[in-house]
């Protein structure tokens, strides 16, 4: 579904035709489109593009408002444009002092929480990285010691596979 700004997102049931149309949009202009899902809970943020465009796993954030979702994402995008290959267990600076852990997701995973993705691409496969961001303590919520608070607004779907 998307809105009057272009924003696509969908519930995790059904993906409509009217946000693949703009993502397919989105791709041919720019070589992505950004999905989001803010109905969810945890909310999450998408890329759809990367692997076709760049021969790069598609990107998956969440727990993050929109404005800080979209902007990870497109300074990781930047990266990737300009040659930076992203694997998992990457450590990356972005958005200032912003540390991000990148975790990367089995196949089933990334299609049942992707979803846009996974209908854009259909019977092609994709890869996809969980983009991971600390807490206060600059500890991830894969490290046992991370706050409470953050598990719960950030799920590792790597841990779901």
């Amino acid at each position: 579904m998307c809105d009057a700004h272009g924003h696509c997102g969908s519930h995790r049931h059904a993906v409509s035709g009217a946000s693949i149309k703009l993502l397919r949009y989105q791709i041919a202009r720019q070589g992505y489109g950004i999905s989001f899902a803010f109905h969810d809970s945890p909310s999450f943020a998408h890329t759809v593009g990367l692997e076709e465009t760049f021969r790069h796993p598609e990107l998956i954030v969440s727990g993050l408002d929109y404005e800080m979702s979209q902007r990870v994402l497109k300074d990781l995008i930047e990266l990737i444009r300009n040659g930076t290959g992203l694997t998992g267990e990457d450590h990356l600076q972005i958005v200032g002092s912003f540390a991000v852990r990148l975790e990367a997701l089995p196949e089933p995973v990334a299609g049942s929480y992707l979803r846009e993705a996974a209908e854009y691409y259909g019977d092609r496969p994709f890869r996809a990285l969980q983009v991971l961001w600390p807490d206060e303590e600059g500890r991830f919520p894969t490290e046992e010691i991370c706050s409470e608070q953050l598990r719960l607004r950030q799920v590792v779907l790597s841990e779901r596979g």
